[in-house]
């Protein structure tokens, strides 16, 4: 069984936070066209043995995960909007189609 405690609770709390991406659900409920492509890039995203830690969901590690907002969105501190995840989804799928 795996150690909880107050750590455990902030770090989730942290990565809940930090994944936020207001106006997705919504925006990917008016254009189902684009789920499979941010599903796919979420899947690419995930930590490894993301199952043995908290919050047990296939989430990137915070720390890489703001990396990848700064590059995206070039400052810190804001959220992608629900367009830009899609066409950085769409970006990336259409890069790992071409390898």
């Amino acid at each position: 069984m795996m150690p909880s405690g107050p750590d455990d609770a902030a770090r989730s709390r942290d990565v809940a936070f930090s994944l936020r991406v207001p106006g997705l659900a919504w925006y990917l409920w008016r254009h189902p066209q684009w789920i499979p492509s941010v599903i796919r890039a979420a899947w690419r995203l995930r930590q490894a043995d993301w199952w043995r830690r908290r919050p047990w969901l296939p989430v990137p590690d915070p720390a890489y995960w703001a990396f990848r907002v700064h590059t995206a969105a070039g400052s810190d501190g804001r959220a992608l909007s629900p367009q830009e995840v899609v066409a950085v989804a769409r970006w990336s799928n259409h890069q790992r189609a071409s390898r």
